[in-house]
């Protein structure tokens, strides 16, 4: 008798949509294999940066895609973020118990982000490695991850009005970085990730198998670049979003007058107004990106850090906005590291169920959508959650 494949599912509570994806094994050469998928759209403002705003909202959301995913309603990972997420790195005693080990830490100076108390935050550990130090005692290496106990409550009570039983919760930090990057537990490379959602960034670094950093970055996100042109286009919300991806960032050091002739062109022709209109509106788009890339820079620099020197080589930009023409070259002349867009080590099913996401719905490995396997990134990644306690 064939043995049935493992199932295994992730949910990704986003500011736009919650994605449900289900994974069911590996191809050879080290893709995560993507059985099911699911979106239901959130209304604007029940999810921003990472917090719950609207918890009825968000609960019919995850009940609506759960359901369009047909996968079982317990037992799945849901992913948490927002500014009051965070990890710290530590030593401890190798015999201590996890119970121990949470006890220790809240006396401990853990290294979490502004506004994470060790004493109140909900922590949760996973134990990386051991080691024996110069006096020849064994100790574990140990990340914690922290949340702020209200956050956590809530998404538990949104799971509760849905009348859903996650098996965990874990960090949409750790998902992302499970989707795009693959390692052994005795792998000590470094990984620096930028991932720019629609209302906010956060940018991670992974030293060997454990996340080192975690930082959000509200509002000057992807939908902070969206309302830009819908301000210069005087347009929709909707039109702004489909322009967003056709135009490009241009030249920094490029010098252009401010008189409106000179933006908008003498009005002789049709064509050259509708040229200068998007040269102005490229421009405006710009200058909103530099905005964006000044904090970014700022906690890049900090992520770096926590790396040991020189191993932070490529910056991976993920999400939806990484797709912006000329976004990664402006990154990289600003922080001085390689940056590049990258896809999730992940594939589509061929599958009638999946056809919707393959370009031209052809079920080739060549053909899948990148903007659907882009946006299914972190819930394919939470998919990947393996208890490490």
């Amino acid at each position: 008798m064939a043995r049935a494949r493992r199932r295994r599912v992730g949910v990704d509570v986003g500011s736009t949509h919650v994605r449900v994806a289900e994974v069911t094994g590996m191809t050879p050469s080290g893709k995560v294999i993507v059985s099911r998928l699911a979106a239901s759209p959130l209304r604007p403002g029940a999810m921003v940066a990472g917090e719950i705003r609207d918890p009825s909202a968000v609960a019919s959301a995850i009940d609506r895609a759960i359901g369009l995913a047909s996968v079982p309603r317990h037992g799945f990972i849901i992913g948490l973020s927002g500014p009051r997420t965070g990890v710290a790195r530590v030593d401890q005693q190798a015999a201590l118990s996890v119970a121990e080990r949470i006890s220790a830490s809240r006396y401990q100076s853990l290294p979490l982000p502004a506004g994470l108390d060790p004493a109140t935050s909900a922590l949760a550990v996973s134990v990386m490695r051991q080691k024996t130090t110069a006096e020849r005692t064994l100790q574990s290496e140990v990340v914690f991850a922290a949340a702020d106990p209200t956050t956590l409550t809530t998404l538990t009570k949104v799971c509760a009005l849905a009348k859903l039983t996650p098996r965990a919760v874990d960090l949409t930090a750790a998902g992302i970085t499970r989707a795009y990057t693959r390692l052994s537990d005795a792998d000590q490379s470094s990984a620096l990730i930028v991932d720019i959602g629609h209302t906010a960034i956060t940018v991670i670094a992974r030293y060997g198998p454990s996340l080192v950093f975690i930082d959000t970055i509200p509002n000057l996100a992807g939908n902070f670049l969206t309302h830009t042109i819908q301000q210069v286009l005087e347009c929709s919300y909707e039109e702004a979003t489909a322009r967003k991806h056709s135009l490009r960032l241009v030249d920094p050091v490029a010098s252009w007058s401010e008189s409106y002739q000179d933006r908008y062109g003498t009005g002789d022709s049709p064509l050259a107004y509708r040229q200068n209109q998007e040269e102005l509106t490229s421009r405006d788009l710009s200058d909103a990106a530099d905005q964006m890339i000044d904090q970014l820079s700022n906690s890049i620099s900090t992520a770096t850090s926590y790396l040991p020197s020189g191993s932070a080589q490529t910056v991976m930009l993920t999400g939806g906005t990484s797709r912006l023409i000329g976004l990664p070259e402006r990154i990289e002349a600003t922080i001085g590291i390689p940056t590049r867009p990258v896809l999730p080590w992940a594939e589509i099913e061929a599958h009638k169920r999946n056809l919707e996401y393959f370009i031209n719905r052809t079920p080739t490995p060549d053909n899948q959508d990148p903007g659907v396997v882009t946006g299914f990134a972190a819930a394919i990644g939470l998919a990947q959650w393996r208890d490490m306690s």
